[in-house]
């Protein structure tokens, strides 16, 4: 028996039972875009915001669920788009995917590399929008101040693929 709780757009707390008496619980999710954004000097736009469940504030790269009927593609875009406020003029490359959580999530995060950008509007708003160097990003995440796993290991996927 499976029992599925809707809890917002694209999430739900799933309830499986196995064995007798015995529950597992994950969540099903919409899978997720992540963008590593490389400008032509080699430096990354990062996005600045405070995340609820870690009460404070985290330096990621711009990412999001992806919405019902949508591309992993067009999440991408859109979110790029809306986190930063730029578009990337040529289409971005594929980097990674992966199930950051298979124990507890279903979905799977769909990571893009977008290095043809150009400013077109400002970032949405609450966001802080940074431009930092891969020693510097490497450094926030030595001080655990980047430190959504999963963008991690997007950001260390496009520095292995460089090589």
């Amino acid at each position: 028996m499976k029992n599925k709780t809707f809890l917002s757009p694209g999430i739900y707390l799933i309830n499986k039972r196995f064995g007798k008496n015995k529950y597992y619980h994950f969540f099903s999710l919409s899978n997720y875009t992540i963008i590593v954004p490389v400008l032509r000097n080699n430096k990354f736009l990062i996005v600045s915001q405070k995340r609820i469940p870690i009460r404070g504030k985290n330096f990621e790269f711009p990412a999001g669920l992806r919405d019902k009927g949508e591309t992993s593609i067009k999440t991408a875009e859109r979110e790029l788009l809306e986190e930063t406020g730029y578009k990337n003029l040529s289409p971005l490359k594929k980097i990674a995917d992966f199930y950051p959580d298979p124990g507890r999530v279903s979905n799977k995060a769909i990571c893009f590399l977008a290095d043809n950008l150009k400013k077109i509007s400002k970032p949405e708003k609450g966001l802080k929008l940074l431009i930092l160097s891969k020693k510097q990003i490497i450094s926030l995440i030595n001080k655990r101040k980047f430190n959504n796993g999963a963008h991690i290991a997007a950001f260390y996927k496009y520095l292995y693929k460089k090589k």
